[in-house]
């Protein structure tokens, strides 16, 4: 009877952990994009190909794992008309050798990679209409946006939970200082106030 409880439990909290994960205003993602929405500025393709290529790397080193995990436990395992133990290797140099040089090719090369696209997406030039100043304070931030030459009043952020509307209503510069324009260049510059950023 007990055995019989067991699937069944399993069963059903299974289906209560996908139940609380479907949702109705998901954005459309495809494979492709590596389950990402599809992006609207030139920066998000670049944020998308080294999300694809961690993956892509991420998924090659798990299979090679896996591979050689399954390949170890079936060919170099005990045998039971054997007593003694199978040839013990130590201190072979090579095998060494080869598992600290490999992950550290690994961890450079996707270093190299997060670094070329970082400075990407953090460089800036002088010549953009809109400027975003964002200051992290304390449980909060602040957002002073400079459109034109013209610095609009600091808005501080409101957690999600509390964000019910759009911004508040004022005259037409400050409007689009206050939603990100389309096709135009922003430049932000985000600021720490009395607390540490964390990145």
């Amino acid at each position: 009877m007990a055995r019989r409880r067991v699937p069944r439990a399993a069963a059903l909290a299974l289906l209560l952990a996908t139940a609380t994960a479907c949702a109705n205003d998901v954005p459309e993602a495809s494979w492709s994009r590596g389950l990402l929405p599809e992006h609207v500025t030139e920066q998000g393709g670049v944020v998308q190909s080294l999300w694809n290529g961690a993956w892509i790397a991420a998924l090659a080193t798990g299979a090679v794992v896996i591979v050689l995990i399954l390949w170890a436990s079936m060919f170099h395992r005990k045998r039971r008309a054997k007593a003694e133990l199978p040839p013990q290797v130590r201190y072979n140099l090579p095998i060494e050798i080869l598992y600290t040089v490999i992950p550290l090719v690994m961890v450079s090369v996707f270093f190299f990679f997060t670094a070329r696209d970082s400075e990407t997406l953090t460089k800036v030039s002088g010549d953009a209409p809109v400027k975003v100043k964002v200051e992290a304070f304390q449980w909060s931030w602040r957002f002073t946006t400079t459109v034109n030459g013209k610095t609009i009043e600091p808005v501080a952020g409101v957690p999600v939970s509390d964000y019910n509307q759009g911004p508040p209503a004022g005259p037409a510069d400050e409007d689009e200082g206050r939603v990100r324009p389309v096709d135009r260049r922003r430049h932000p510059l985000v600021l720490g106030a009395g607390v540490p950023l964390q990145a």
